[in-house]
Formats: structure tokens, sequence, C-alpha cells
């Protein structure tokens, strides 16, 4: 119980975080917190591996999807949705047919190079938040930089509040990680910032966007819904549906194996694509396995798949009692 509280604490700003940088409403990152955590442990075995929202398939979903829909518009949703079918449905079969095991002739000099890749991707898509101007629309780093030059030249200028905030969260987070490991600095600083900007009246107007800003935070469960047949859409996401599908096993084994152990990928690698699918119908985007959240579970002192579990029930009341709060998140905050 106690790690996958600590887990869970992690687990809700990242959740938010990485359905926007996918460009989804916030609550979808946290219906795929809840049922990608509990659908991977009840259907895996290992009881250190986490499941759920990860900022590098986070990315590709949303370059995938800029190439069939607005994003903000239903299509976009559906996609989303019919993107997590399709990865959940390539897991299942990769798993059945003992794919997993191309796994084990990726160089690993290829796993680091992918995950800086990333996370210099992931940063440079956050500046526009993290500066607190308005959203923009881009596919790289180079488009990114384009458009908050081009945001610049028409007179928009960097929020000193947001820029503050922003430095201020990583300089609270970097300290709590090195002096206090074992608190939630994170979720503290984001839960702070809310609270602050719920106190002083603080938005857009005042030089600090929030997650309510974006898009609106919708409370309660969604309703399930069977996707309607589109062969064209289904056509147009296979390809991007299996690059996720092959990046996936890559963070399953690494975040699997860690500590020296040898779970079952067959086992792993279909409870992840039954959990895809079954997010599908209800909003979810694609899930997989988490790095940190993995290696948090471990050194949490998780004995069972249960605590894994546990962290995406803690999630749930959260998401059906506290959408109000979620909205006063300043984005910078998440950046």
């Amino acid at each position: 119980m106690v790690a996958g509280l600590t887990v869970a604490v992690v687990l809700l700003p990242q959740a938010i975080a990485y359905a926007m940088i996918a460009e989804l409403p916030p609550q979808t990152g946290l219906y795929a917190a809840i049922l990608a955590a509990i659908g991977g442990a009840l259907w895996g075995c290992s009881w250190h591996l986490h499941t759920g929202p990860t900022n590098a398939i986070s990315m590709l979903v949303l370059a995938s999807l800029l190439t069939v829909a607005q994003p903000g518009s239903p299509e976009f949703l559906v996609a989303a949705g019919y993107m997590a079918i399709l990865v959940g449905v390539m897991k299942v079969l990769m798993g059945l047919l003992h794919l997993g095991v191309l796994v084990n002739f990726v160089a690993d000099s290829l796993i680091v190079g992918f995950t800086a890749g990333a996370g210099t991707l992931i940063g440079g898509m956050q500046l526009d938040e993290a500066l607190g101007l308005p959203p923009v629309r881009a596919t790289g780093l180079r488009s990114q930089a384009a458009a908050i030059l081009d945001l610049l030249q028409e007179g928009q200028h960097p929020e000193v509040l947001a820029v503050l905030l922003a430095a201020g969260t990583i300089v609270v987070v970097a300290l709590g990680r090195r002096f206090m490991p074992r608190l939630p600095t994170a979720l503290t600083a984001v839960a702070l910032s809310a609270f602050g900007a719920r106190a002083l009246g603080l938005g857009r107007s005042a030089g600090l966007p929030l997650v309510s800003d974006r898009a609106p935070v919708v409370s309660g469960w969604p309703l399930v819904a069977w996707p309607t047949w589109a062969p064209a859409l289904v056509e147009q996401l296979l390809v991007p549906a299996s690059a996720i599908v092959l990046l996936g096993p890559l963070e399953l084994a690494v975040s699997a194996r860690a500590g020296g152990a040898r779970p079952d990928m067959r086992r792993e690698i279909v409870a992840q694509g039954w959990a895809n699918v079954g997010g599908a119908f209800t909003g979810c985007f694609p899930a997989s396995a988490s790095f940190t959240r993995s290696a948090l579970l471990r050194l949490s002192g998780a004995r069972t798949r249960m605590a894994a579990a546990l962290s995406g029930l803690v999630v749930l009341p959260v998401l059906l009692l506290g959408s109000q709060l979620i909205g006063y998140i300043p984005q910078s905050a998440l950046a």
C-alpha cells in the first residue's frame, strides 16, 4: 500500500502533463493512468512494473494524430481512441506470437539515443507553456522554435509570473530529489501552485495560463463508447501505431528487467495490449511501461502487483471529485 500511494503522487501530475503533451484534454491522462495501471497489473506478472502514460509515447501520439486531425477537435479524440485500439491489438498479437524476443536484438545505444532525443524534443515542445505564451501547434523542434519566434514578432512576450513559476518548480523538484527523495516534491510543487492560483485568483489575464485555459477539465467517469468502423482512419494510423508498438517493448524491457528481474515478457506485452484495448473505449490514449514509476515501485518496497493497481485506484477520487482543482494547475508548473 505504501508503494502504491508513493507512485500515485508521482502518477497524478505526470498523467495530466503527458495528456497535454499529446494535445489531449487533461482528464484523458487520468483515464489512462487509472485503467492502464490497473489493467497492466491484473494481466501482467511483474510486481514492480508500472503501466500508464509516458512522455515518449505521448510525443509519438501527438506526431501521429496531427496528420489526421486538428488538436481540440472531436476527430482528434476519436483518432486517439483508434490509436489505443490499434496499439492494444498489435501488442496482444505480438505477445501471443512470441515476437517480444526481438527486443533482445536491439542495441543499448539505440535505447539511450532515443531516450535522449525524446527528452530533448519533449523539453523543447514545452517552451511555450513554460514562457506563458499562447499554445503553438508544432511537430518538432524547428517548427516549435519558428512558431515561438512568430509569436514574439507579433508582439507577444514571455509572462514573468509563468517563467518564475516554471523555474521555481524545477528548483523545488531538483532539490527535493537530492535532499528529500522520499517526499513527493513534484506533486507538492504542482499542488501548491494550483492552490496559490486559486487563492489569488490568477489566470491567463494575470500572465499565468492555467490547465483550464487550455481545455475544460470534465469531472466524472466517461461513458463507454463503441467506435464505429472507419477503415480510412485505421489505414492512416496503422504505420504510426506500429511505431508505438515497437517502442513499447523497449520501455517494457528496460523497466521490467531492472534489478536483474526476468519476468515473462510475453505475458507483460499481452497485458499491456489488453490494458490499451480496454482503455480505448473510455477515452484513453496509448499507454506503456514507465521507467520512472517502475523504478519508484521497486524502491518503495512493492511486493505484489497490487501496488501498481492501487496507484491507479488512488487517482480515481481525484478524477471524480477534484476536477476543479486540476483546472487551476498553472501550465508552466506542469511544463
